[in-house]
């Protein structure tokens, strides 16, 4: 009975041990992106949206699979005139994410400016999906009819 009372602790100890390796590992592997992203956003703030990018882009070369440097990227970008670049970044967060609401709005405002208006629907669809209770609901159902109908109109 002893002998199997302490395999138990052994057992549990192992166990324990190993939760805690996993949980730091896990730690490591997700960084503070407030502190990562902080400096690219003050530079947004001070409508130094060309520096901010290049801010941004560092992170992104950093963490290629990481949504929000690309969301982030994307923001400077679409703020510098960069419609195109910030598109594809808004729509690689969506990619690593699909999830990530504020990539699929942001997507979909520059996808429907690129009269691109069934994808603009549908990344409005995914927002809303995400973010039932948002705020701008209503302009968003409002675009989301608009580019619907467009689009069928125009037999896109």
């Amino acid at each position: 009975m002893k002998a199997q009372r302490a395999h138990s602790r052994r057992v549990a100890l192992a166990l324990a041990a190993g939760l805690m390796l996993c949980s730091a590992a896990w730690a490591r592997s997700s960084p503070d992106w407030d502190k990562l992203l902080s400096k690219g956003y003050q530079l947004m703030n001070a409508a130094k949206n060309k520096e901010a990018a290049a801010e941004f882009e560092k992170v992104v070369a950093k963490y290629p699979d990481a949504p929000l440097p690309h969301l982030a990227l994307g923001r400077a970008l679409k703020k510098s005139g960069q419609m195109g670049d910030a598109k594809s970044e808004f729509k690689k967060a969506t990619e690593i994410d699909s999830n990530l609401s504020e990539a699929f709005y942001e997507y979909g405002t520059l996808a429907e400016a690129d009269k691109q208006y069934v994808e603009a629907a549908t990344a409005f669809e995914r927002y809303l999906f995400l973010k039932p209770d948002a705020s701008m609901r209503k302009n968003v159902e409002d675009r989301i009819r608009f580019d619907k109908q467009t689009a069928a109109d125009s037999g896109k």
